[in-house]
């Protein structure tokens, strides 16, 4: 499956902050035990904060991104999705 991800697209999902800070979590090679699930159209990692983080993005059969978790306390698409997307 081809994902429909770019800088541009995220850069678009989040403010530029929170862009920015997933982006150093990323340079920083803070993304762990990344995994694609093809029964979910999913790509899941361990991103780590000041905790270890689980963040996933769900794609639809298109490869656009239609869903993103993550269980830190930030509300809204934060810097550990970014992260992983990147």
């Amino acid at each position: 499956m081809r994902f429909n991800i770019n800088i541009a697209y995220i850069k678009r999902l989040v403010p530029l902050l929170v862009y920015n800070k997933g982006y150093k979590y990323y340079l920083g090679m803070r993304v762990e035990d990344l995994s694609f699930d093809s029964n979910k159209n999913s790509v899941s990692g361990n991103v780590q904060g000041n905790k270890l983080y689980e963040t996933s993005v769900i794609f639809d059969k298109s490869g656009d991104a239609s869903g993103f978790r993550c269980n830190c306390p930030y509300k809204g698409l934060c810097k550990h999705v970014v992260a992983l997307m990147l």
